[in-house]
């Protein structure tokens, strides 16, 4: 198997968190490369400042989609890989207490009020009036956002690191403190998204444990979105004019046809179900190797 079939196999059989580290990727790596062969070519395109949230109301008013984009790219390549490790962590602590479409739903929603409270820090905040345009870029706030609604949910989940089995809390106040301690010092737009998206993942823990999970609206508009480009696979009707002054004929066995369908269906329900049981890694190398086809 390919290089380029197998990342499209990892992605097409992974989790949320998986494709979501995909994208970061594929969103750094790509513009870097295209970018570096223009520059061979004179041709210099900031490309960030398309994508990367100002901290000015009115660069937002004209190019509204940063308020999600920046959450997609990043500015340099250790950003990038401490981004996607911190995600890869915590997305596991994650899904063990919440739903995939939650795990979206923070990360997007989270990146967006921490987007807005980064704004508002630019115009409100004292110590921060007068400093000019800022541009923010990362993943890192809405990683955040994840860290804090397991950490509100299940606070005393053990966590074994290098320093020994900590809790989760402990994680969570180190990288609150050092944001808080270093909002002034350096990157300060960076640490208020930060704080944004740790207090975003805090409320929707703590409604969540009320009984109201503040995602919902947003699962459902991307449920609806996504029926809109789902392929039509259903059959439809034929036509049928019966003979009433002909004979019935017998009903003939199920076409061969049919019967391998049905068989090959039963086994795709049955790798599903290995998989939700006991997870993607569990199945033999045949069996992905037939999901895969079959997904074709």
């Amino acid at each position: 198997m390919s290089i380029v079939k197998d990342l499209k196999y990892q992605y097409k059989t992974g989790n949320i968190a998986l494709k979501i580290i995909f994208w970061n990727v594929f969103l750094y790596v790509i513009p870097e490369v295209v970018f570096a062969v223009l520059k061979l070519f004179a041709i210099n395109i900031p490309y960030l400042s398309y994508i990367s949230l100002s901290s000015s109301w009115q660069h937002l008013a004209s190019m509204p989609w940063t308020i999600v984009t920046y959450a997609f790219f990043h500015n340099g390549a250790m950003h990038l890989l401490f981004n996607m490790l911190m995600l890869h962590f915590v997305s596991n602590w994650f899904v063990s207490f919440f739903t995939q479409k939650q795990l979206f739903a923070v990360y997007v929603l989270g990146s967006i009020f921490s987007g807005f409270i980064y704004i508002l820090g630019y115009q409100y905040l004292p110590a921060l009036l007068g400093v000019g345009t800022t541009y923010l870029v990362g993943a890192s706030a809405g990683i955040m956002a994840l860290l804090f609604a397991v950490t509100t949910y299940q606070p005393y989940l053990e966590i074994k690191s290098i320093f020994g089995t900590v809790r989760l809390w402990h994680i969570a106040f180190v990288f609150i403190f050092l944001d808080l301690v270093q909002a002034t010092v350096s990157n300060t737009g960076g640490h208020l998204s930060h704080i944004g998206g740790a207090l975003f993942g805090f409320i929707f823990a703590k409604s969540l444990i009320n009984g109201t999970d503040i995602t919902s609206f947003f699962n459902k508009a991307i449920d609806k979105i996504a029926t809109l480009f789902k392929k039509d696979n259903a059959v439809p009707f034929k036509k049928v004019h019966v003979n009433y002054h002909k004979k019935a004929a017998p009903k003939s066995a199920p076409k061969s046809k049919i019967i391998i369908k049905n068989k090959e269906q039963q086994q795709i329900d049955e790798i599903l179900e290995k998989i939700s049981k006991s997870g993607y890694d569990s199945l033999t190398k045949e069996e992905k190797e037939f999901l895969f086809k079959a997904g074709k």
